[in-house]
């Protein structure tokens, strides 16, 4: 038979740690930024573009760039600093091309100059407003890397066998049997987002996640009960609560992939807690005179195994995306190994500790009669012990009697053999 560890226990000193760190998520997600309290100033969120309206742009730079240079011209363009560097693959690379997406989102600050500026100019878009800080970073481009940028040698060939093949060069400006001048840096796509259809994103990622926890909540109380589908609904809203709060404490971009991330992590969650749940149920059946902290600590030990090693397995290669997966999908990968961490943990010591709580409060009368036994049994076992120590220091009494009375035997025999 498995070990029984004592879960119980161990979620005394579990439950306030769970406690504090919801508390510091609640902290640096919603409380104001502009709260002076050094280290611990509020973060909030990085909200992306999808979430804010505005526009992403990837720039390529035909002599290569770095990402820290590219990220401090957006900067003093006006941009912002959200740069992400994108890999090109060989079809794509054009002499020493680095190529980068700049996502430049509507800040309040862009939100009142553009209304003032729309005083004068009615028809002035977001687009169009940030096009302008786009142009200032070019001037400061090709001031930076040179205006031109010239295929000569092999850089040539391949250059005019993509042209031969009919595939977009961005930037041409000359072709001739010598070189094909180019422009150094050139704007590949633009993504626009307007405010609009981003607060109708962020409407529709609240009502997909309340829709996601309501089909839950639903579906465990027909399976279970409802006292279980609270507990586990709880702990998927603490699960979403610190991966939050890491997303803002490190600054990652909130955008669609960070929600699906988190719907990915409810749906993981929600399953080991399930599992839990139904071991839970099936002991209960078995051990029904039993207490219901034996029953949880019985169930918690059976399916412990299970969830470490789903737990583990799923980590590495999130781990492994997290790290090789390029700079686009870093913050979707970021909240997926948070989120494993932290829904293994309200799985074991969260949502089981409140599904308890719920089980006492329902079983009071169970509880009485349960603990009445044990108290009586506890009580027989003290007697039965205290009568067998009795019975054998009344047998080691006698024994020594004996002993004593056998020794005065031999002593008047060996008096009587001396006369």
């Amino acid at each position: 038979m498995k070990r029984v560890i004592d879960f119980v226990k161990i979620q005394k000193i579990m439950l306030p740690i769970i406690i504090i760190c919801m508390l510091v998520s609640l902290w640096t997600v919603f409380l104001p930024k502009s709260l002076p309290l050094g280290f611990l100033t509020p973060k909030n969120f990085n909200v992306g573009i999808d979430f804010q309206g505005g526009v992403s742009q990837r720039i390529t730079v035909y002599s290569g760039a770095s990402i820290e240079k590219i990220r401090e011209l957006a900067k003093e363009a006006g941009l912002g600093s959200n740069v992400q560097e994108v890999i090109l693959n060989e079809k794509q690379q054009i002499g020493e091309a680095s190529s980068f997406l700049v996502k430049t989102g509507l800040t309040e600050e862009d939100e009142k100059e553009l209304e003032e500026l729309r005083k004068t100019q009615p028809d002035l878009t977001p687009a169009q407003y940030l096009g302008k800080k786009t142009e200032k970073m070019f001037e400061m481009l090709n001031k930076e890397y040179g205006a031109e940028y010239k295929l000569t040698g092999e850089d040539l060939e391949e250059g005019n066998a993509k042209l031969e093949d009919e595939e977009k060069i961005e930037g041409i400006i000359s072709v001739s049997d010598a070189e094909i001048v180019l422009k150094n840096a050139v704007n590949d796509s633009t993504n626009t987002v307007s405010p609009a259809s981003s607060k109708g994103m962020r409407g529709q990622a609240i009502m997909l996640i309340a829709f996601v926890v309501a089909v839950i909540l639903l579906y465990v109380t027909i399976r279970f009960k409802f006292q279980f589908a609270v507990a586990g609904v709880l702990a998927l809203v603490h699960d979403a609560l610190i991966c939050l709060g890491m997303v803002s404490l490190f600054e990652i971009e909130l955008d669609l992939t960070v929600v699906a991330a988190i719907l990915t992590i409810i749906g993981y969650s929600i399953n080991d807690t399930i599992v839990i749940f139904d071991r839970v149920r099936e002991n209960s059946k078995i051990m029904k005179d039993e207490h219901p902290d034996k029953i949880f600590n019985v169930s918690l030990s059976q399916t412990l195994g299970r969830t470490f090693i789903t737990s583990i397995t799923t980590l590495f290669p999130v781990i492994a995306l997290f790290i090789f997966g390029g700079s686009n999908i870093k913050g979707f990968a970021f909240v997926i190994m948070v989120g494993i961490v932290a829904g293994t943990i309200s799985t074991l010591f969260l949502a089981s500790t409140i599904a308890l709580a719920f089980e006492r409060s329902l079983s009071k009368d169970k509880i009485k009669k349960i603990e009445a036994i044990q108290e009586r049994e506890e009580k027989k076992a003290k007697e039965l012990a205290n009568s067998e120590n009795g019975d054998v220091a009344t047998e080691a009494s006698a024994a020594k009697g004996e002993d004593i009375a056998i020794s005065k035997k031999t002593m008047m025999k060996l008096m009587g053999k001396k006369k």
